[in-house]
């Protein structure tokens, strides 16, 4: 008990500025520049006064840093899915719809006509096949020459990309 009593004492006698104001402080420190003793305690004060504030500002850099974090991880995201985005357009453009072709060679030239579309080569591939099995047996004699085209003295039926127009390029 009579040691609690003391300490506060002892406190002061350590500290004698501790009575003054932060303002009252400063006014005498300019008064007597001589005197550290004025200068110290201003320094301890502002140690003290900076510690506060980091205390009460934790908790808004912790929000920062969940926020960073967040930012980050939806950047991350939206970059990977547009990766994706080309990556999947490329493979439709590497294999996209294909189409069956059919040419016709008259005595005034020939005529390219479209005869139906396909979103594989495989399924293309796989029509012009039927196509010309019902050719056959119609009594027409195509052959198949390679596995896109199918021929016979006066025309021919192919399967190409959506890429490739064989009528040539367009005009203005």
């Amino acid at each position: 008990m009579l040691l609690e009593a003391a300490a506060p004492l002892h406190l002061s006698v350590l500290n004698p500025l501790s009575h003054l104001s932060d303002d009252e402080l400063v006014a005498e420190h300019s008064r007597q520049a001589v005197n550290n003793h004025f200068l110290g305690e201003m320094v301890r004060r502002h140690k003290k006064g900076s510690a506060d504030l980091g205390n009460r500002i934790w908790w808004l850099n912790l929000w920062l840093l969940v926020f960073t974090v967040a930012m980050f991880l939806l950047t991350g995201v939206l970059v990977w899915t547009a990766f994706r985005e080309v990556r999947s357009e490329r493979g439709q453009a590497a294999g996209g719809a294909w189409v069956m072709w059919q040419e016709i060679h008259l005595s005034t030239g020939s005529e390219l006509g479209v005869v139906t579309g396909h979103p594989t080569s495989a399924e293309c591939e796989r029509a012009l096949t039927n196509f010309a099995s019902r050719l056959r047996q119609n009594g027409n004699s195509f052959e198949l020459m390679e596995p896109r085209l199918l021929s016979s003295g006066s025309s021919k039926i192919m399967c190409l990309p959506d890429t490739i127009d064989p009528r040539g390029p367009k005009g203005k």
